[in-house]
C-alpha cells in the first residue's frame, strides 16, 4: 500500500488511540516535507475526524528558496484526495515552517469500533536545491 498506515484501535469503549503523528521526508540537507495529523474520534458516532496538514520547511538558515511560480501537490486520507496550488508555494525563508494545505476527513470505524486509514502526500515543488533538481516530492 503506497503511503502511511494510522490504526486506530478502541478497546471497549474506551478512548485510548493514536491521537496524532507525524511523517516527513528530507529533502536535500536543509529542508522537509513534513506531515501531521490529528484525529477526533466520536465514540457514539463511531467515527473520527482527521484533520492533515502539509508543510514545507527550511530546517536551517540555509533554507532559503526563491520560486514565484505557481505549484500544486495534494493530501489524501484514506483514498479521497484534496488538491491545492498557489504562486509561490515553494518559496521559503530561512527556518520558515509553511502551511502548504489543510484536508480533514471523517471516516466511519468498523463495527468493533477499529478502523485503519492511510495517509499520504506530495507537492509538485519543482525547484533545484543544493544542486539537486526535485519534482514530486511525496510523503
Amino acid at each position: 500500500m503506497v503511503g502511511r498506515l494510522w490504526q486506530q484501535t478502541r478497546i471497549k469503549g474506551d478512548e485510548r488511540m493514536a491521537l496524532s503523528g507525524t511523517f516527513y521526508k528530507n529533502v536535500g540537507s536543509h529542508w522537509r516535507l513534513q506531515l501531521e495529523w490529528t484525529a477526533t474520534q466520536n465514540i457514539s458516532n463511531n467515527t473520527s475526524t482527521i484533520t492533515a496538514k502539509l508543510y514545507w520547511m527550511a530546517l536551517d538558515s540555509y533554507g532559503a528558496v526563491r520560486s514565484s511560480a505557481t505549484k500544486g501537490g495534494a493530501i489524501t486520507i484514506n483514498g479521497t484526495s484534496s488538491t491545492f496550488s498557489g504562486a509561490g508555494l515553494a518559496s521559503l525563508s530561512g527556518n520558515q515552517k509553511k502551511l502548504l494545505h489543510t484536508y480533514q476527513k471523517t471516516v466511519t470505524h468498523n463495527a468493533d469500533g477499529t478502523k485503519s486509514v492511510s495517509l499520504s502526500a506530495y507537492f509538485d515543488a519543482e525547484v533545484t536545491l543544493g544542486g539537486t533538481y526535485y519534482s514530486r516530492i511525496s510523503v
